[in-house]
């Protein structure tokens, strides 16, 4: 809709200063890793619209320069297997019903075999391979030292419980052999020793460093598919596929951290996890892609438990990488965060479809542009793109959002305060954009929120706009592209359009940035041109739905005091820097009519 679509390089190249024009092929077209798909190669996205937006499993592998760590202080050093010398080496040759174990003996190690159960006792460090294939087997080990299980074209099923079970808390080094196929799965229910875990097709109690350039198919019917009661580290050049009917796809009791790799993990469990852990997220390179279609898990009444794409009961933190996350469940997430929540940097996707579950008491939201008052029921799960509990920090990368399934499907939520530094965010949800329950502050970034039913842009706190440059757009009345409820909101910087049925007002006793309020009728295509009395252009405005009643709010280091501006109806436009539906510094604009002009004498003029 609108104007003729404009190649990216030449839109975005001197807009987005300081950001990665290759980055942004990757947000609006189709990318090389197709993950994502807006149609056109290289054209900008309008209006709502990143509906043909995508998620789906890539398998190609990613050529990734991977340095090993070598000295010996440092917190990662323990987790490369290079840096252990395993002098006990043993092969281990699962066949329908037997296993073998050479050499057969040493004085440091015990090999118990029960079929193709194989059950480990080790005193020293070791390094098992493990190779051929059993329809009935396990590898099983109690070790006294760190051990290396390397996977060399294996294939195993273990229907009574995990395929590779450490019962030890020493760190088990999980290498993919190059060049290998291998296969894993465990049994829909687990029959368990007395005091011991077993919490997956891959389970340690220890932690887990996962290595190796050879492929790892993991098949959870009863559990997780990789599971540890300390951290999981995943390295660069991996290659893990996880398909998971029993609960999660990877789950750890204090961290899991994704330095690299490649990992698609297929969820459909009610109330599962692509990744899950009760510590911290952290990721740094690689692709992690996780699509969860499950339901909501009601098993317990009190407190009903969605799907999320990764769920961190602490800190969650993307560095680096590609994350792409879909859930389609009622109540689904992408991420669910109980602290704070960071994106520092990589490409960050993520689309929920999934209703909301249940029903909320409360005041909900409110009529009259008033904002939206909490809401709480312990039996309600609502749909969230990116959801933290605690502080939500966005200061790089490329984030983009879309949240279809109705009421509760927001984009981006804190329940405490969103800080929005830099990057690029582009988000099409049926409820608020973004919303902060405290405060919000932008600072910097490229910002597009396009709420088909609600605000573009929603804190319930205070709100402070000082860089950047933001679009955002409400439904009709009383929804608003920017909406602070009455609280402060500051102006002291930025280029900012917010369009919808009506508009918070900047509080002038805070700003240093004018404002300017405008209310007509607006028509979906409609271009409207801010203008200096000079005629150069601040920027042009298309307009991405019809209002009968429009409020416009805008703001640009551009407009101030003692100047005068015109805003015009235009026709066609051209020239300038686009970002969505705003054209900044348009080098010829055509004009049909005056709509308004202004003389700025004071922080709002409406």
């Amino acid at each position: 809709m609108g104007r003729m679509k404009i190649t990216i390089v030449s839109v975005f190249v001197l807009l987005l200063t300081g950001c990665n024009t290759d980055d942004l092929d990757t947000i609006i077209s189709t990318g090389g890793s197709g993950i994502i798909n807006n149609g056109t190669t290289g054209s900008t996205v309008y209006s709502s619209d990143l509906d043909d937006f995508t998620i789906d499993f890539d398998t190609s592998t990613l050529s990734e320069e991977e340095t090993i760590q070598t000295d010996a202080t440092a917190e990662d050093y323990d987790d490369y297997v290079e840096n252990t010398e395993f002098k006990n080496i043993f092969t281990v040759t699962y066949s329908n019903g037997a296993v073998s174990v050479s050499p057969a003996e040493d004085a440091d190690f015990t090999f118990t075999t029960n079929g193709a159960h194989l059950t480990v006792n080790a005193t020293k460090k070791a390094e098992f391979i493990l190779t051929g294939s059993a329809s009935d087997g396990s590898f099983k080990i109690y070790s006294d030292s760190k051990f290396e299980v390397q996977l060399n074209g294996l294939t195993l099923t273990n229907p009574q419980g995990a395929a590779i079970n450490s019962q030890s808390k020493k760190r088990m080094f999980l290498d993919v052999a190059n060049g290998t196929t291998n296969s894993l799965c465990d049994g829909a229910s687990y029959v368990t020793v007395d005091e011991e875990d077993m919490k997956g097709t891959i389970f340690s109690e220890g932690q887990i460093a996962v290595s190796g350039t050879g492929s790892l198919n993991i098949t959870a019917k009863g559990k997780n598919g990789i599971a540890s009661d300390q951290y999981i580290r995943v390295r660069k050049n991996t290659n893990i596929q996880i398909t998971s009917s029993g609960t999660n796809g990877v789950k750890a009791n204090d961290a899991i951290i994704i330095d690299g790799g490649v990992m698609n993990i297929s969820v459909s469990a009610a109330g599962g996890k692509g990744l899950t852990t009760d510590g911290y997220f952290e990721q740094n390179g690689g692709r992690v892609t996780a699509i969860t279609t499950g339901g909501v898990d009601t098993s317990d009444s009190s407190d009903p438990s969605g799907c999320a794409g990764v769920k961190a009961d602490s800190i969650f933190t993307l560095n680096g990488g590609e994350l792409n996350l879909k859930s389609s469940g009622q109540g689904g997430k992408g991420v669910s965060c109980d602290q704070q929540l960071y994106v520092n940097g990589g490409t960050f996707n993520v689309i929920t479809s999934g209703a909301k579950y249940g029903s909320s008491s409360g005041m909900g939201n409110m009529p009259g542009g008033w904002g939206n008052f909490s809401t709480s029921s312990s039996n309600s799960v609502s749909p969230k793109g990116l959801k933290a509990d605690g502080n939500l920090y966005i200061n790089g990368g490329n984030v983009n959002v879309k949240c279809t399934g109705g009421e509760g499907s927001e984009g981006i939520e804190s329940k405490k305060v969103i800080s929005i530094t830099g990057g690029v965010i582009q988000a099409s949800c049926y409820d608020d954009c973004i919303n902060a329950s405290s405060s919000m502050s932008i600072s910097g970034g490229y910002i597009y929120a396009f709420a088909s039913n609600n605000d573009g842009v929603d804190s319930n706190g205070t709100l402070t706009i000082s860089g950047g440059v933001l679009f955002a757009s409400g439904a009709t009345a009383p929804e608003e592209g920017i909406d602070c409820d009455n609280n402060t909101f500051a102006v002291t910087g930025g280029t900012f359009v917010g369009i919808g049925g009506a508009t918070s007002s900047p509080t002038t006793s805070k700003c240093s940035q004018p404002s300017i309020i405008y209310t007509g009728s607006g028509s979906t295509g409609n271009l409207l041109s801010l203008d200096k009395n000079d005629g150069t252009n601040v920027f042009v405005i298309e307009v991405p739905r019809s209002y009968n009643q429009m409020t416009i709010l805008m703001s640009s280091p551009d407009i101030a005091k003692g100047n005068g501006y015109v805003l015009s109806k235009a026709t066609s436009v051209s020239g300038g820097n686009t970002f969505h539906n705003l054209t900044i510094g348009a080098s010829d604009v055509t004009k049909s009519s005056t709509l308004k002009s202004y003389s700025i004498s004071s922080m709002l003029t409406k």
